[in-house]
């Protein structure tokens, strides 16, 4: 789990800007980013077959 969790967190700064490009209000941005963590960490068991961490992490979050 620690291995994911640090690459999760190396990318949560580029998900708040890209949650407040997309809402425009940092509340709510910050709503966004914890949703999609909780999301993304969630699916800890398919991890194995994700390759780029950043690209699944921005999938969640456009969804969103």
């Amino acid at each position: 789990m620690d291995d994911q969790q640090h690459a999760v967190e190396q990318h949560i700064t580029a998900l708040r800007r890209y949650a407040y490009v997309l809402v425009g209000d940092t509340t709510e941005a910050d709503d966004m980013v914890q949703e999609c963590l909780t999301r993304a960490l969630s699916k800890v068991r398919v991890w194995r077959q994700i390759r780029n961490v950043r690209a699944f992490l921005f999938t969640i979050m456009h969804n969103l």
